[in-house]
């Protein structure tokens, strides 16, 4: 179990180096110029509000289900986040 636990967060660690290299590339395709200072602040917000909160829910989780549960839900919620980013806009510029 700690093996594949350990394997989990390494593969985890690398789909986080790719997504945060993209998705800062596609910022500045999909939003506007006047509106990245809005978006940096909206972005910053919630990475901070889920950054606190995500622990507590964690826990709380724990307490009411098994650790395969929660593990489950983590999947779960990856899974979705791989559906909406693949739903993006596919605007491209024209150069």
């Amino acid at each position: 179990m700690i093996a594949a636990l350990i394997f989990a967060n390494i593969v985890q660690a690398i789909a986080f180096a790719f997504s945060r290299t993209a998705n800062k590339a596609i910022i500045t395709e999909v939003v506007e110029k006047d509106e990245i200072v809005t978006y940096n602040a909206r972005l910053e917000l919630v990475l901070q509000v889920v950054g606190v909160s995500s622990p507590i829910l964690s826990f709380i989780v724990l307490q009411f289900a098994s650790l395969h549960m929660t593990l489950v839900l983590d999947a779960i919620s990856f899974f979705i986040a791989f559906t909406l980013v693949a739903f993006l806009p596919k605007k491209e510029t024209q150069e």
